[in-house]
């Protein structure tokens, strides 16, 4: 606000009324200081509203039109899409031979922008993963027919390494015998887990999950499972000990040793 202007009302100490009149008994001269004092009040307020005028952001009237939001940009496929079209090229690729998946199909074990991961049982037991990425190009694995469903409860490590994690930058694929699992830990730090699909063979029951950390890792992860006789915590290895994880990469961690 700017300074605002000096009036100088020449007041003396007049007798005022309840309202500020002046009081009961006065003279003429009295009056006509009272009526002096408020016309240069009335002046007073008008030079205070000029100084606020010039002195403060005052509102502008709009020069024109609103600028026009930038049109929107076309979106690209959505999730689901993306996922069906991944599946039907990997199905393309595997639908006959020895690796064709079985009468249960594909199941999705992971996605993302960058690809999707998918996990299938062929008709002779095996299990095999492939990650078709969004550039067009796939990498698979079918290894060896699976072990049999254990008759106790028990995890068994499927497969491990980046190319079974597009979220993070390890995958784990892990065979639940006869128990679920109920969450996964690397020391501290809780791990992603996804079921995936679940092999029943008569009356046993094997679950298959795909996890995904942060980074590479090594030691033995920590995993709290449910099975008849109530909820169990125990320890799965992992391929790498923690000894060989490498001790100077911000890039791997160790989970618990166990």
């Amino acid at each position: 606000m700017a300074d605002l202007p000096v009036v100088d009302l020449g007041v003396q100490n007049f007798g005022t009324g309840l309202y500020g009149e002046p009081a009961l008994g006065e003279g003429q001269g009295t009056m006509e200081r009272w009526t002096w004092v408020r016309t240069a009040g009335a002046l007073l307020a008008v030079a205070l509203v000029a100084a606020c005028s010039q002195g403060g952001h005052t509102a502008k009237p709009p020069t024109g039109r609103s600028p026009s939001p930038p049109p929107a940009e076309p979106s690209g496929p959505s999730a689901e899409d993306r996922i069906a079209a991944h599946r039907q090229q990997v199905l393309a690729q595997y639908a006959t031979g020895k690796d064709a998946p079985d009468d249960d199909g594909l199941s999705v074990a992971g996605s993302g922008p960058g690809g999707t991961l998918f996990f299938w049982s062929t008709a002779d037991d095996r299990y095999c993963a492939a990650t078709y990425f969004t550039g067009g190009a796939s990498t698979s694995a079918c290894p060896a027919g699976a072990e049999p469903i254990s008759g106790t409860p028990r995890l068994t490590r499927l497969y491990e390494g980046a190319p079974y994690s597009l979220r993070g930058e390890w995958g784990v694929f892990v065979a639940a015998d006869r128990e679920t699992i109920e969450s996964v830990r690397c020391g501290s730090t809780p791990v992603t887990v996804r079921e995936v699909r679940g092999v029943q063979r008569g009356d046993a029951r094997r679950t298959v999950y795909a996890m995904e950390l942060d980074r590479g890792a090594g030691g033995t992860l920590t995993v709290r499972v449910r099975r008849a006789g109530g909820s169990a915590t125990v320890r799965l290895p992992l391929a790498i000990p923690a000894h060989d994880v490498p001790r100077d990469s911000g890039s791997w961690q160790v989970c618990a040793t166990g």
